[in-house]
């Protein structure tokens, strides 16, 4: 049993206390009314992850590193154009590049 005193679940008017964040049930509401729901799932997928795979063994160093002179190993598969729940972007491989956690965050967050 952990020692770490539990504190109330991080949704309003929730009355269940937790270690930290939210409840489980309060977790899973939260994941089913994210946009694109149903393609988040995609990703704990053992097809994706062997994408993934051949992805960042196809392009060991980000590109977008070595275009600024750097040399970066890629540690991210990132969608080129944005999927937005399409399966025939999410699974295309063509539609696949290896970045650096850094680059990918930047486009993820840039909104491209």
């Amino acid at each position: 049993m952990s020692d770490v005193p539990k504190r109330p679940c991080s949704s309003p008017h929730c009355p269940h206390f937790v270690i930290e964040g939210r409840c489980a049930s309060c977790r899973r509401k939260y994941e089913e009314t994210r946009p694109h729901a149903f393609s988040r799932a995609w990703y704990r997928s053992p097809r994706w992850q062997a994408l993934r795979r051949a992805a960042l063994r196809a392009q060991p160093f980000c590109s977008l590193c070595e275009v600024e002179g750097r040399r970066r190993a890629t540690t991210d598969a990132d969608h080129i154009e944005p999927h937005r729940g399409s399966p025939e972007l999410f699974w295309n491989p063509a539609n696949i590049q290896a970045l650096c956690h850094a680059h990918h965050s930047a486009k993820t967050q840039s909104g491209a």
